[in-house]
Protein backbone atom coordinates (compact mmCIF):
# COMPACT_ATOMS: atom_id res chain seq x y z
CA UNK A 1 0.00 0.00 0.00
CA UNK A 2 0.92 3.40 -0.56
CA UNK A 3 1.33 4.61 2.95
CA UNK A 4 2.91 1.52 4.05
CA UNK A 5 6.51 3.43 4.41
CA UNK A 6 4.42 6.69 5.26
CA UNK A 7 6.15 7.08 9.39
CA UNK A 8 9.50 6.34 7.83
CA UNK A 9 10.26 9.79 6.13
CA UNK A 10 13.52 10.13 7.40
CA UNK A 11 14.83 6.59 6.17
CA UNK A 12 18.29 6.89 3.91
CA UNK A 13 18.36 2.84 2.87
CA UNK A 14 15.77 -0.04 2.42
CA UNK A 15 16.98 -3.71 2.51
CA UNK A 16 13.78 -5.70 1.23
CA UNK A 17 15.91 -8.51 -0.40
CA UNK A 18 14.61 -11.88 -0.25
CA UNK A 19 11.50 -11.39 0.45
CA UNK A 20 9.21 -12.90 -2.10
CA UNK A 21 8.10 -9.76 -3.11
CA UNK A 22 6.19 -10.38 -6.72
CA UNK A 23 5.03 -7.19 -7.15
CA UNK A 24 5.56 -2.78 -6.71
CA UNK A 25 2.48 -0.58 -6.26
CA UNK A 26 2.77 2.16 -7.55
CA UNK A 27 4.26 5.39 -5.75
CA UNK A 28 4.50 2.22 -2.41
CA UNK A 29 8.03 4.24 -1.79
CA UNK A 30 6.66 8.20 -2.21
CA UNK A 31 6.94 9.22 1.42
CA UNK A 32 10.10 8.13 1.62
CA UNK A 33 11.91 11.40 0.20
CA UNK A 34 15.25 11.09 1.76
CA UNK A 35 15.86 7.29 0.57
CA UNK A 36 19.33 7.15 -0.70
CA UNK A 37 19.46 3.07 -1.29
CA UNK A 38 17.35 0.40 -2.05
CA UNK A 39 17.67 -3.03 -2.33
CA UNK A 40 15.18 -5.47 -3.91
CA UNK A 41 17.02 -7.81 -4.88
CA UNK A 42 16.04 -11.48 -4.62
CA UNK A 43 12.66 -11.38 -5.30
CA UNK A 44 10.00 -12.41 -7.77
CA UNK A 45 8.95 -9.06 -9.08
CA UNK A 46 7.96 -9.90 -13.17
CA UNK A 47 7.09 -6.58 -13.86
CA UNK A 48 7.81 -2.65 -13.37
CA UNK A 49 4.93 -0.54 -13.80
CA UNK A 50 4.44 3.23 -13.96
CA UNK A 51 5.65 5.40 -11.52
CA UNK A 52 6.89 2.26 -9.61
CA UNK A 53 9.66 4.04 -7.82
CA UNK A 54 8.13 7.61 -8.27
CA UNK A 55 9.12 10.12 -5.30
CA UNK A 56 12.33 8.94 -4.60
CA UNK A 57 14.47 12.03 -5.81
CA UNK A 58 17.07 11.06 -3.39
CA UNK A 59 17.29 7.63 -4.94
CA UNK A 60 20.84 7.37 -6.20
CA UNK A 61 21.37 3.54 -5.81
CA UNK A 62 18.90 0.53 -7.18
CA UNK A 63 19.21 -3.06 -6.89
CA UNK A 64 16.29 -5.12 -8.52
CA UNK A 65 19.27 -7.81 -9.48
CA UNK A 66 17.73 -11.56 -9.32
CA UNK A 67 14.34 -10.72 -9.67
CA UNK A 68 12.36 -12.22 -12.39
CA UNK A 69 11.69 -8.98 -14.60
CA UNK A 70 9.85 -9.72 -18.02
CA UNK A 71 7.45 -6.12 -18.54
CA UNK A 72 9.38 -2.59 -17.89
CA UNK A 73 7.03 0.02 -18.06
CA UNK A 74 8.57 2.87 -20.37
CA UNK A 75 7.90 5.02 -17.18
CA UNK A 76 8.97 3.06 -14.10
CA UNK A 77 11.65 4.90 -13.25
CA UNK A 78 10.59 8.75 -14.12
CA UNK A 79 11.63 10.50 -11.18
CA UNK A 80 14.77 9.14 -10.11
CA UNK A 81 16.90 12.08 -11.07
CA UNK A 82 19.43 11.01 -8.53
CA UNK A 83 20.14 7.92 -9.92
CA UNK A 84 23.54 6.76 -10.16
CA UNK A 85 23.08 2.78 -9.98
CA UNK A 86 20.89 0.63 -11.64
CA UNK A 87 21.64 -3.25 -10.85
CA UNK A 88 18.75 -5.46 -13.01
Amino acid sequence: ARDTFAPLTQLRRLELAQCNIIDIAPLAFSELHHLETLSLKGNRIAALEKNAFWGLTKLAALDLGHNRIQRLSHAAFNGLTRLEILQL
